[in-house]
């Protein structure tokens, strides 16, 4: 398709043959060829474009048969679960599905609560398919040392003009240990660069300054072990490692040579002998032991607040505990944004989890026996000695 200059606009259809669906993905490409106008002190003779593929852009199939299957159901969703949410669903069975989205959810499964019967699954189909996410082996997230640079975005060869960077991130509410890292082992290689200039490698933590150094553009590998201070650790954490030039432009148009710098798959996070520790930790810490958790919910959910709190819930609990519909001993209570106060009896630990909506993060109150339940919003309250939430929702 041929377009010309200016602002355009195309829509085409393209057929697909069965051939097409031999394998197990269809991969659809777009790209643009040409070359642009010719500007000052460009070296890039590629085509410059702004381009938008529209979210109404997809791929549509016509079956041989109808799905029969959930899991087929799920496959062609985009393997989206779909939680239904009916008006008429009674009080227990919407418990059930809250928990069973929380269960997908905490397999990082894309999971939605809708408001309908239509086009989602039933408890009975939730039950059925979840053995096929939360049976799924993943490298163990424990395990230690971490390697910063063995896929992804981070490894293999770097080409740049002045500078470039590596960014890893890491959780520790993520980590089953939660284990604090306490050293970085960077591990690099570089290419040469011209007498008399230098390389410049700045390494960072949450924006904070952990080393800087120069060093000769004629060392071609780098090796340091950089301490983590503990103390400027979060729950969500970057480490970020910037390599530069100390050479000067010497003309508008000088954009200086190609450089060259790696990130070894030997780079790593070293573990230490301290543990991270925040209120949510303390709060899954208590609840670790229990195997079986009674939840309940104190009112009425909609499908937007259903959805929102399972997500706010596969934070809160660990995987190694589940989620069991249980009102009379509940030890976590989802209470609806238009729950009334009420007192608050037990006598052990009280903790009031809401999510924040910018981070969409658990934030973390932990309330005294005997308090009024503040009104929030949608909350979830984590009492391991257990409340009646039948008594609480009248």
């Amino acid at each position: 398709m041929l377009l010309l200059p200016g602002e355009v606009a195309r829509s085409l259809q393209i057929p697909l043959s069965p051939t097409d669906f031999v394998r197990e993905e269809l991969v659809v490409s777009i790209s643009l060829q040409g070359e642009g106008p010719d500007s000052q002190c460009s070296r890039d003779d590629g085509l410059a474009a702004i381009v938008e593929i529209e979210t109404t852009s997809a791929v549509f199939l016509t079956l041989d048969r109808p799905l029969e299957t959930a899991r087929d159901r799920v496959n062609a969703w985009g393997r989206i679960v779909r939680v239904a949410w009916p008006d008429w669903l009674d009080s227990q069975e919407r418990v059930r599905r809250l928990a069973l989205a929380t269960q997908f959810k905490q397999h990082d499964v894309e999971t939605v609560v809708l408001n309908s019967s239509a086009n989602a699954l039933t408890t009975t189909q939730l039950r059925a398919i979840l053995p096929m996410f939360s049976e799924q082996e993943d490298q163990d997230p424990a395990s230690w040392p971490r390697s910063l640079a063995q896929a992804g975005a981070n490894a293999g060869l770097r080409r740049f003009h002045h500078e470039t960077s590596w960014r890893y991130r890491y959780d520790l509410h993520r980590e089953d240990g939660l284990k604090l890292p306490a050293n970085l082992d960077l591990d690099m290689v570089f290419g040469r660069q011209l007498p008399g200039t230098h390389w410049l490698l700045t390494a960072t933590l949450n924006n904070r300054l952990l080393h800087q150094e120069i060093f000769d553009g004629a060392q071609t590998t780098y090796t340091r072990l950089i301490p983590l201070p503990a103390e400027l650790q979060s729950a969500s954490n970057i480490i970020e490692i910037v390599a530069s030039t100390t050479r000067r432009d010497t003309g508008r148009c000088d954009q200086g040579p190609v450089l060259i710098a790696e990130m070894l798959p030997t780079t790593h996070l070293l573990a230490g002998d301290a543990n991270y520790s925040d209120q949510l930790t303390e709060i899954r810490h208590a609840i670790s032991e229990a195997g079986v958790l009674g939840l309940g919910v104190a009112g009425v959910l909609s499908a937007a607040d259903a959805d929102a709190v399972s997500s706010l819930l596969a934070q809160l609990v660990p995987t190694s505990v589940t989620l069991k519909p249980d009102p009379d001993i509940a030890k976590v209570v989802v209470i609806p944004p238009q729950s009334p106060g009420f007192p608050l009896d037990q006598t052990g630990p009280i903790w009031l989890v809401t999510l924040d909506t910018v981070t969409q993060r658990p934030h973390v109150n932990r309330l005294e026996p005997g308090a009024q339940l503040p009104r929030r919003g949608l909350a979830v309250l984590v009492t391991p000695d257990a409340m009646d939430v039948t008594e609480v929702a009248r």
